[in-house]
């Protein structure tokens, strides 16, 4: 019996000592912002910790317990929670506001929020526990002197609320990595400096899109008649709207008369000529004093057939020393190319659903506090085999929490061609000219003249208008109604080709509104200059994208450079698998007897 009792006792000795709970930390903020003078609560709860000991203070305390600390200077507290030979260590961060930095942060006179968001909503209370959690990269500056780029950003908490104070002895350790083509590059940097400062002056230029596309403009009106009443006295207001033609509606007002203005935004049935339209923003504010800013807020992406890409516009915003900030809304717009743009030029882009429209006020806060406060670091640029551009992450170590953005760093503009460059478009079922597009097909026309070596393709288009043969008729009429525009304009007829491409290439695969529609109903325009590669072939076409994606990377593993491109027949979907970076028909012809040859298939110039 006693055997019994002591093997019983070593039994449940050895259970217990096998299930000692393991430690948990149930509550440690880890960050308090005082004024000079006030106590910082520094509270904690590790569960199933023996005791915790707190690095400089000579004794032990409880596994939940409060501490009240009043240091003259921002201070770090290291802590360390133990169960036995297990441990738990954090570190809780008290910010000591000296009274300038409180009094530069009252400028702002923003409220602190107390509910979630994305975008910023006010500015810390000094008082208050916070805690970082979102990095935004407004604004970067490629420096090609000395190699280097300058990044701006704001850190929020997850209430929407600028934190400032995170420098000197609370320095946030960046972690850069940045890639390109399989080559990776990492940087770590602690030397930075916060800006505050809300008398600098700026100059705010507003593009806005009117296109068809351009469905709810009265919230793009109303937000900024809110955002412009807001401003500071100093800072100016222009407003100009676009679809593939420019008009200037408000200029250079402050908050004080913008009550005396009305926005005249009304939608139009237009393309969007967002790359010519940008470019003559930037060049009409390259020459005003201040800090410039232009804000695009766009509905669908650039359509509009013109003689600017994407890479002038960056260039041109780099020379005037303008960030393009974009707001894009809804989801029928090219978010690369956005994208593209706005980190080319030094600014920052944002999505917003149709539905998440109401927070356009928020986001244009954003963009107008960034120019005020922010953080600022730079770093070496990384030439990574000289990519043109590379995918940047950014993040920031600060208490165990970490905060990041992605960013592209454009060193050089390419020029990122489009499929879908519309020179006019055209009423259901009709075929005649509208005079409306003349301004688009007028500036063609003065370059063709110019540059009779430079010729074009006119693709017709037709949405569901008919049998397959009545859409062919349509769209083949369409182009043809735009070519004899251009011979009225002395363009000669060999510097332009013909094709009619019926229904089966919409912009819109399922279009649920009328201006998509409107905008399957149009004429396109392909250069063909060698420079820009515009002949490809149609090697192999299936029924299935499966299908079609493994043919694509069977022509990449011969050495083409391939994609596939949907397209329809009798309203079903086919894709075609394209080879493309053809300077000449007759490059292409000598690849097609290649293919003919060695592969047996019976390839195509498109």
């Amino acid at each position: 019996m006693i055997k019994y009792i002591i093997n019983t006792f070593l039994v449940l000795f050895a259970f217990s000592c096998a299930s000692i709970p393991e430690m948990e930390t149930i509550d440690f903020k880890g960050f308090t912002t005082i004024k000079k003078g006030d106590s910082a609560r520094i509270n904690w709860d590790f569960k199933n910790a023996y005791y915790v000991e707190i690095d400089g203070i000579p004794q032990k305390f409880a596994a939940k317990d409060t501490i009240f600390e009043s240091p003259e200077s921002s201070k770090v507290y290291n802590f360390m929670a133990i169960q036995d030979e297990d441990t738990i260590r954090k570190s809780w961060r008290v910010i000591v506001m000296i009274p300038e930095e409180e009094k530069k942060l009252k400028e702002f006179q923003y409220e602190t929020s107390y509910t979630e968001s994305k975008y910023l909503k006010g500015v810390m209370d000094n008082a208050k526990i916070i805690a970082p959690n979102r990095l935004k990269i407004t604004k970067l500056i490629l420096d090609s002197n000395d190699n280097s780029i300058l990044f701006n950003g704001l850190i929020l908490d997850e209430f929407g609320n600028y934190i400032s104070g995170l420098t000197g002895d609370n320095k946030i350790t960046w972690h850069i990595k940045q890639e390109c083509n399989n080559n990776k590059s990492k940087i770590e940097l602690d030397d930075y400096t916060e800006v505050l400062d809300n008398n600098i002056n700026s100059n705010f230029y507003y593009l806005i899109d009117k296109s068809a596309a351009a469905e709810y403009l009265s919230s793009v009106k109303d937000a900024i008649n809110v955002f412009s009443k807001n401003i500071n006295l100093n800072d100016r207001v222009t407003v100009s709207a676009f679809d593939h033609k420019f008009e200037k509606l408000i200029e250079n007002s402050n908050s004080k008369n913008f009550d005396s203005f009305d926005i005249s935004l009304k939608k139009t049935t237009g393309l969007s000529a967002l790359y010519k339209n940008t470019f003559k923003a930037l060049s009409e504010h390259k020459d005003n004093n201040g800090n410039n800013v232009l804000i695009v807020i766009n509905f669908s992406a650039n359509n509009a057939a013109t003689i600017y890409n994407i890479s002038d516009v960056i260039k041109e915003a780099r020379k005037s020393d303008i960030p393009i900030y974009i707001i894009s809304i809804g989801d029928a717009i090219d978010s690369f190319s956005a994208k593209y743009l706005s980190y080319g030029s030094g600014g920052s882009y944002y999505n917003l659903s149709i539905d998440n429209i109401h927070l356009l006020n928020d986001v244009l806060k954003e963009i107008q506090f960034a120019q005020k406060a922010h953080y600022k670091f730079k770093i070496p640029y990384q030439n990574l085999n000289d990519c043109s551009f590379d995918a940047t992450t950014i993040t920031g170590e600060f208490n165990d929490k970490m905060i990041s953005d992605n960013v592209y760093l454009i060193k050089t503009p390419e020029w990122l061609g489009s499929k879908s460059q519309s020179i006019a478009l055209f009423d259901y079922k009709d075929s005649q000219f509208n005079p409306d597009f003349s301004n688009l097909i007028n500036s063609m026309s003065r370059v063709l003249n110019d540059n009779p070596d430079f010729s074009l393709e006119l693709i017709g288009h037709s949405s569901i208008e008919g049998s397959e043969d009545t859409n062919q008729e349509i769209s083949y009429k369409r182009a043809k109604s735009i070519n004899d525009e251009f011979l009225k304009l002395g363009v000669e007829q060999d510097q332009i080709k013909i094709r009619a491409q019926g229904s089966s290439m919409p912009v819109f695969f399922l279009p649920n509104s009328a201006w998509q529609q409107y905008y399957n109903r149009r004429v396109e325009v392909r250069w063909l200059i060698p420079e820009m590669l515009p002949y490809e072939i149609v090697a192999q076409e299936f029924w299935t994208e499966d299908e079609a994606m493994k043919n694509v990377n069977d022509w990449r593993d011969r050495g083409f450079q391939s994609y596939f491109e949907r397209y329809l027949v009798e309203n079903m979907p086919r894709y075609k698998v394209k080879l493309w970076g053809y300077k000449s028909e007759e490059a292409a012809k000598e690849d097609i007897s290649v293919i003919g040859a060695k592969f047996n298939i019976k390839a195509r110039i498109e």
